[in-house]
Protein backbone atom coordinates (compact mmCIF):
# COMPACT_ATOMS: atom_id res chain seq x y z
CA UNK A 1 0.00 0.00 0.00
CA UNK A 2 2.75 2.41 0.99
CA UNK A 3 4.50 2.27 -2.38
CA UNK A 4 1.22 2.78 -4.26
CA UNK A 5 0.27 5.89 -2.27
CA UNK A 6 3.74 7.42 -1.81
CA UNK A 7 3.34 9.65 -4.87
CA UNK A 8 0.59 11.52 -3.00
CA UNK A 9 2.98 12.54 -0.22
CA UNK A 10 4.53 11.16 2.93
CA UNK A 11 3.12 7.76 3.89
CA UNK A 12 3.57 6.25 7.34
CA UNK A 13 2.64 2.60 7.79
CA UNK A 14 1.76 1.55 11.32
CA UNK A 15 2.38 -2.12 11.94
CA UNK A 16 0.46 -3.61 14.83
CA UNK A 17 2.48 -5.37 17.52
CA UNK A 18 0.51 -8.60 17.10
CA UNK A 19 1.68 -8.82 13.47
CA UNK A 20 5.17 -9.44 14.83
CA UNK A 21 4.35 -11.49 17.92
CA UNK A 22 1.42 -13.46 16.53
CA UNK A 23 -0.48 -12.81 19.77
CA UNK A 24 -2.73 -9.88 20.59
CA UNK A 25 -2.54 -8.59 24.15
CA UNK A 26 -5.75 -7.80 26.00
CA UNK A 27 -5.66 -4.03 25.42
CA UNK A 28 -3.65 -3.90 22.21
CA UNK A 29 -6.00 -1.49 20.36
CA UNK A 30 -5.57 1.10 23.11
CA UNK A 31 -1.79 0.64 23.06
CA UNK A 32 -1.71 1.08 19.29
CA UNK A 33 -3.97 4.14 19.50
CA UNK A 34 -1.61 5.71 22.04
CA UNK A 35 1.31 5.05 19.67
CA UNK A 36 -0.53 6.80 16.82
CA UNK A 37 -1.50 9.76 19.00
CA UNK A 38 2.20 10.34 19.68
CA UNK A 39 3.03 10.22 15.95
CA UNK A 40 0.26 12.49 14.64
CA UNK A 41 0.54 16.19 15.41
CA UNK A 42 -0.86 17.69 12.20
CA UNK A 43 -3.82 16.74 9.97
CA UNK A 44 -3.44 13.42 8.18
CA UNK A 45 -5.23 11.15 5.75
CA UNK A 46 -6.05 7.75 7.21
CA UNK A 47 -6.11 4.58 5.10
CA UNK A 48 -7.17 1.70 7.33
CA UNK A 49 -8.01 -1.94 6.76
CA UNK A 50 -9.75 -4.49 8.95
CA UNK A 51 -9.22 -3.94 12.68
CA UNK A 52 -7.22 -0.84 11.75
CA UNK A 53 -10.56 0.77 10.90
CA UNK A 54 -11.57 0.45 14.55
CA UNK A 55 -8.37 2.11 15.70
CA UNK A 56 -8.93 4.82 13.07
CA UNK A 57 -12.42 5.65 14.34
CA UNK A 58 -11.13 5.78 17.91
CA UNK A 59 -8.45 8.23 16.75
CA UNK A 60 -11.12 10.31 15.01
CA UNK A 61 -13.20 10.35 18.19
CA UNK A 62 -10.22 11.68 20.15
CA UNK A 63 -9.37 14.55 17.76
CA UNK A 64 -11.30 14.84 14.48
CA UNK A 65 -9.44 18.05 13.59
CA UNK A 66 -6.36 15.92 12.93
CA UNK A 67 -8.07 14.02 10.08
CA UNK A 68 -8.37 15.38 6.53
CA UNK A 69 -9.81 12.28 4.83
CA UNK A 70 -10.44 8.60 5.57
CA UNK A 71 -10.35 5.40 3.52
CA UNK A 72 -11.87 2.40 5.28
CA UNK A 73 -11.42 -1.09 3.83
CA UNK A 74 -12.68 -4.40 5.15
CA UNK A 75 -14.49 -3.35 8.32
CA UNK A 76 -14.56 -6.57 10.39
CA UNK A 77 -18.19 -6.42 11.58
CA UNK A 78 -18.23 -10.20 12.22
CA UNK A 79 -15.18 -10.07 14.48
CA UNK A 80 -15.97 -7.29 16.95
CA UNK A 81 -18.75 -6.63 19.43
CA UNK A 82 -21.50 -4.03 19.47
CA UNK A 83 -19.50 -1.66 21.69
CA UNK A 84 -16.71 -1.59 19.10
CA UNK A 85 -19.19 -1.27 16.24
CA UNK A 86 -20.72 1.75 17.97
CA UNK A 87 -17.28 3.40 17.91
CA UNK A 88 -17.80 3.93 14.17
CA UNK A 89 -20.27 6.66 15.21
CA UNK A 90 -17.25 8.97 15.47
CA UNK A 91 -17.25 9.16 11.67
CA UNK A 92 -20.12 11.64 12.08
CA UNK A 93 -17.50 14.13 13.28
CA UNK A 94 -16.16 14.35 9.71
CA UNK A 95 -17.62 15.52 6.41
CA UNK A 96 -18.99 12.33 4.75
CA UNK A 97 -17.52 13.54 1.43
CA UNK A 98 -14.09 13.05 3.02
CA UNK A 99 -14.75 9.36 3.74
CA UNK A 100 -14.79 6.35 1.43
CA UNK A 101 -15.58 2.81 2.51
CA UNK A 102 -14.63 -0.12 0.29
CA UNK A 103 -16.03 -3.48 1.38
CA UNK A 104 -15.96 -6.76 -0.50
CA UNK A 105 -19.45 -8.14 -1.15
CA UNK A 106 -18.60 -11.51 0.38
CA UNK A 107 -15.78 -10.65 2.79
CA UNK A 108 -15.88 -13.38 5.47
CA UNK A 109 -15.14 -10.76 8.14
CA UNK A 110 -18.12 -8.63 7.08
CA UNK A 111 -19.97 -8.14 3.82
CA UNK A 112 -20.72 -4.87 2.08
CA UNK A 113 -24.40 -5.31 3.03
CA UNK A 114 -23.51 -5.75 6.70
CA UNK A 115 -21.39 -2.60 6.70
CA UNK A 116 -24.12 -0.68 4.87
CA UNK A 117 -26.62 -1.75 7.55
CA UNK A 118 -24.20 -0.69 10.30
CA UNK A 119 -23.72 2.72 8.71
CA UNK A 120 -27.50 3.11 8.35
CA UNK A 121 -28.04 2.07 11.98
CA UNK A 122 -25.46 4.65 13.10
CA UNK A 123 -26.96 7.28 10.73
CA UNK A 124 -23.59 7.98 9.16
CA UNK A 125 -24.64 9.01 5.66
CA UNK A 126 -21.52 7.35 4.24
CA UNK A 127 -21.86 5.25 1.12
CA UNK A 128 -20.33 1.79 1.18
CA UNK A 129 -18.83 0.77 -2.14
CA UNK A 130 -19.29 -2.97 -2.53
CA UNK A 131 -16.56 -4.77 -4.44
CA UNK A 132 -17.09 -8.18 -6.10
CA UNK A 133 -14.82 -10.41 -4.02
CA UNK A 134 -15.13 -13.19 -1.46
CA UNK A 135 -11.96 -12.42 0.50
CA UNK A 136 -10.42 -9.88 2.88
CA UNK A 137 -7.95 -8.50 0.31
CA UNK A 138 -8.25 -4.80 -0.55
CA UNK A 139 -5.90 -4.09 -3.42
CA UNK A 140 -7.94 -1.22 -4.88
CA UNK A 141 -4.98 1.15 -5.09
CA UNK A 142 -6.22 3.07 -8.14
CA UNK A 143 -9.59 3.76 -6.56
CA UNK A 144 -8.02 4.77 -3.26
CA UNK A 145 -5.51 7.03 -5.01
CA UNK A 146 -8.26 8.68 -7.10
CA UNK A 147 -10.34 9.38 -3.97
CA UNK A 148 -7.37 10.83 -2.09
CA UNK A 149 -6.31 12.95 -5.06
CA UNK A 150 -9.82 14.40 -5.33
CA UNK A 151 -9.72 15.26 -1.60
CA UNK A 152 -6.39 17.08 -1.55
CA UNK A 153 -6.74 20.68 -0.44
Amino acid sequence: MQQHLAKLGKVQTVEWIHWQTGQASKNWPEAELAKIEVLVKQPVVIVAKSIGTLIAVKFIAADPKLVDAVVLCGIPVNDIGQKELNAYQSLNKLDPEKIICLQNDRDPHGTADQVSRLFTQLELGIKVIGKPADNHDYLYFGEIQAFLTSNQD
